[in-house]
């Protein structure tokens, strides 16, 4: 059931609303969300600009210290893209978005087309089980409680970790020494929390009822 806010906002319910690729097509044929197809193949094209710099910069477990013990971090921008789309459209949209630029970063890296092609699963996977560990947890998406952050902070503890080992792969194709692919593999886990904490996080919180209220009317069918 929506509700509305002290500030007028629309609240979608305390669940995950979505819209699968056949709803937004049929709208986009009908006339309708047209802006959410732009919205989205922007959002596709720098998620896979930034994860072409990300793999020209190497910013895959950027080695940090502290006290005596060196940890790795890694920055790849299209995570966070990938995260908002799935939570604000659909989990559909997020993966497909997430596939390309992750496919598009290992074929730069060096891989050959088909472990390039399976390497792009991680991060597609990573959002799909971030996606159903909201929605079974029943989050809401624009974390209005500390009990939303919260399980947000723990459902993307679970994602990333789970994910990582899609690492594993990248090490064994590039014959990565065991220190520094352990490092990678921290690297993966704490960047990958720390953009869904740092950055994710305070958008859906600012702007989440706004944005889905914008979501709905532009394509003008009801979300699942």
């Amino acid at each position: 059931m929506q509700t509305r806010g002290f500030d007028g906002a629309v609240d979608f319910g305390r669940s995950l609303s979505w819209w699968s690729l056949r709803q937004v097509g049929d709208a986009y044929r009908g006339g309708g969300a047209r802006k959410i197809a732009l919205v989205w193949t922007l959002a596709t094209i720098v998620s896979v600009l930034s994860a072409l710099v990300e793999a020209r910069l190497n910013w895959s477990g950027i080695p940090f210290q502290i006290g005596s013990w060196t940890f790795g971090f890694s920055f790849y921008p299209p995570l966070a893209i990938g995260v908002l789309l799935t939570l604000w459209l659909g989990p559909a949209f997020g993966a497909l978005t997430a596939y390309v630029s992750t496919l598009a970063s290992g074929l730069y890296g060096g891989f050959s087309l088909p472990l390039a092609a399976l390497f792009a699963l991680g991060t597609p996977a990573e959002l799909i089980l971030l996606w159903f560990l909201l929605l079974i947890l029943r989050v809401q998406p624009h974390l209005p409680k500390l009990k939303d952050w919260a399980l947000f902070a723990s459902a993307g503890l679970v994602a990333a970790t789970a994910s990582s080992v899609d690492i594993m792969l990248y090490n064994a194709a590039h014959r990565t020494a065991l220190q520094e692919g352990q490092r990678l593999w921290l690297g993966w886990i704490l960047g990958d929390f720390a953009q869904m904490m740092v950055l994710v996080a305070p958008l859906l919180w600012i702007r989440g009822n706004q944005v889905q209220a914008w979501v709905r009317e532009a394509i003008g069918v009801p979300p699942r």
